[in-house]
């Protein structure tokens, strides 16, 4: 306890001790570095999964992702952009309208750059062991939030997401013990706080507007 280094005891073992591949502490490094956090309000923010940060519309035109990106804003929000075919070298996305080519940033609402840095991470974080965003959806109309979440709940990794948007408490998009509660300083799931026994039909948001999770 007196180190002055503050090496964890996991981090030593790590490094001085020949583990197996299978080992415990291997399949605990391998879940803490591919661990994911983002953010996007005032500023964009992110830790975890990745070391750099990387110019959003220049990674989309490198992996030829146009037409996928295109189909996702369409799928989740309705918008229709039609992208123009990337030059070579360049790195900033331009679409299509009334025949004039104009850059994105300057047509997309703060909702739909919000899509952009979405798209990027539901592509970057298939490796991801956990993802945390905060507030994904402070930009989106309700229905959007649901579409994002939808998508954002594919997969096998596991992820949580916070909101002030009541609409996402449905039995469709997860289960009642999925949803949590956070609220003087104590989180906990909602099918901890009602007596009430919680069904397939019952509609969670109304039930939450009643005062059931007010216990």
């Amino acid at each position: 306890k007196n180190s002055g280094n503050n090496i964890s005891i996991v981090n030593y073992l790590l490094g001085s001790v020949p583990l197996t591949k299978d080992h415990i502490l291997i399949k605990l490094r391998d879940f803490v570095e591919n661990m994911l956090f983002f953010r996007s309000l005032d500023n964009r923010e992110f830790i975890g999964l990745m070391n750099e940060r990387s110019n959003i519309e220049e990674y989309i035109i490198n992996n030829k992702y146009t037409e996928d990106f295109s189909e996702y804003l369409k799928v989740v929000s309705g918008q229709s952009f039609t992208f123009a075919e990337p030059l070579p070298g360049e790195k900033r996305l331009y679409c299509i309208m009334s025949g004039a080519k104009i850059p994105f940033l300057q047509v997309a609402s703060t909702g739909t750059i919000n899509l952009e840095l979405q798209f990027f991470w539901l592509k970057e974080m298939a490796s991801a062991s956990f993802v945390f965003i905060d507030e994904f959806d402070a930009f989106y109309h309700y229905e959007l939030s649901y579409e994002v979440a939808k998508c954002l709940f594919q997969g096998n990794k596991q992820v949580f997401l916070t909101t002030h948007d009541t609409y996402l408490l449905s039995n469709e998009l997860l289960r009642p013990d999925c949803y949590f509660i956070l609220k003087d300083n104590e989180i906990n799931p909602i099918c901890d706080l009602t007596n009430k026994e919680i069904r397939l039909g019952h509609n969670l948001e109304k039930l939450y507007r009643g005062g059931t999770f007010d216990k």
